[in-house]
């Protein structure tokens, strides 16, 4: 007989925009903004390095201003 693994995730919504992040945290359910800058962005991923299980953050493309937040979530292997 075959066996699953059941992973289960932390799943992180981000809504983009110029200027901040709103996040919503799945396991908290709570939400958070902070500013769509590197030193936040950073931040942010240290924070979610830190979780015990595996992350999955999504959202929208908007005009390159996800592309902080893409580069350090590659950059923390997240």
């Amino acid at each position: 007989m075959k066996t699953t693994e059941v992973i289960y995730y932390t799943y992180i919504g981000v809504d983009v925009s110029k200027d901040k992040l709103d996040l919503y945290r799945s396991i908290t359910k709570k939400s958070e903004t902070i500013t769509n800058e590197v030193e936040s962005i950073e931040q942010f991923c240290k924070s979610l390095k830190k979780l015990k299980t595996p992350v999955m953050v999504v959202m929208e493309a908007t005009g390159g201003y996800e592309t902080l937040l893409v580069r350090a979530l590659n950059r923390f292997r997240l």
